[in-house]
């Protein structure tokens, strides 16, 4: 059950309190105090949906002073009362920070509309701030997934110029390390074992990393904080990737491509340590996952383009409504819409981004097929 908006109106006058109780008391958790004293205890415990304040009362710009020093006006609506209607209390209540003012006599349906109507507007500008935040962080998250798609790309490239292990064990802990993570890794073929790590070994991180080798290695394994992920050739144990990290679910995605990647270089430089006969196998092998993980990526990339676009727009169309309820004149509507425009530019830098990286990677296989 939704729980109604809080009112706390402060009066000495017994008279207005009943005029009170009767316009509001139905529609809203109303608590009434008379003193300046009260008030303040109880808004040292409690934050209210809006305070309604009797201008006579010397108390009254006084507190609304002292709700200005914590809150805006957005924050905290305050509703001024008056026994007359002139310039001279208007101002004394908007230099206060009052957000609206009635005189007397009080007339019920435009008091009640004017408690509605602050409550309404209050509501609106904070899920208008709602919405922005929750845009920004998008914005942010995709322009971070998208720089560590091009760290992912380039490993991939530059473990191409990597023919032996020593060379491409120092890349895989490098690009680790870019993304923050603590990592132990061995890349393994017949005859030669290469380990590498961001501090020193321990005997037990050798130990699972060897293990990592077995034929009923499970590929991706969750040890607490931890995690070891494993293929054929290659081991790459996490020291720190708890599960209530945000990045976390992105990380093993992004980790899962970078073993996969390790692992068929290390395919492809066992060819070259072997037999020339499996050269051309290898390198096959190698083209072809290249084609699978850029297609995979390129595809990825394009779906993070579509919800980053439709984002925006459920954006601007939340924006738009937002301000029609707040009743913004043209102008202000305009500078707030086109602000928000502004993030679909982050679309047309994850498009281009997509670009570049899709024409420089398409001709890796074929460039893999001519070591051949």
């Amino acid at each position: 059950m939704q729980k109604n908006p809080t009112v706390l109106s402060v009066n000495n006058n017994q008279i207005d309190q009943t005029i009170i109780q009767s316009c509001l008391s139905s529609d809203y958790d109303l608590t009434t105090v008379s003193s300046l004293d009260d008030a303040r205890s109880l808004l040292k415990t409690e934050k209210p949906d809006l305070v309604l304040l009797d201008i006579e009362d010397v108390h009254g710009i006084t507190l609304c002073e002292e709700v200005r020093e914590e809150f805006t006006q957005e924050e905290l609506p305050v509703f001024f009362l008056a026994t007359l209607d002139n310039d001279h209390d208007r101002m004394r209540c908007y230099d206060a920070g009052g957000n609206d003012f009635l005189a007397k006599p009080y007339d019920i349906g435009e008091m009640q509309s004017k408690v509605k109507s602050l409550l309404s507007q209050k509501t609106a500008l904070a899920q208008l701030k709602a919405a922005s935040a929750n845009a920004s962080e998008t914005a942010m998250t995709a322009m971070t997934y998208g720089s560590e798609l091009g760290t992912l790309m380039g490993f991939f490239e530059r473990s191409l110029s990597c023919n032996d292990l020593e060379n491409l064990a120092d890349l895989t802990l490098e690009t680790c390390q870019s993304f923050g993570l603590g990592v132990s890794i061995q890349l393994r073929v017949t005859g030669q074992v290469v380990n590498r790590s961001d501090g020193t070994l321990a005997p037990l991180e050798e130990q699972l990393l060897n293990q990592g080798g077995s034929p009923g290695a499970i590929k991706i394994a969750r040890l607490n904080n931890r995690c070891m992920f494993n293929a054929p050739y290659v081991s790459l144990f996490f020291k720190q990737m708890s599960p209530d990290d945000p990045r976390t679910g992105r990380l093993i995605d992004h980790m899962t491509f970078l073993l996969d990647a390790c692992n068929a270089r290390v395919d492809a430089i066992y060819v070259r340590m072997t037999a020339a006969d499996r050269t051309s196998k290898g390198i096959n092998s190698a083209a072809d996952l290249a084609t699978s993980l850029i297609t995979e990526f390129t595809s990825k990339l394009d779906l993070l383009v579509d919800k980053v676009d439709d984002g925006i727009q459920d954006l601007e169309l939340e924006v738009t409504e937002t301000c029609d309820i707040l009743a913004l004149n043209s102008q202000h509507k305009k500078e707030i819409i086109d602000s928000v425009k502004q993030f679909s530019r982050l679309t047309n830098y994850i498009q281009t981004l997509r670009n570049e990286l899709n024409q420089d990677l398409t001709a890796i296989p074929s460039e893999l097929r001519k070591l051949i």
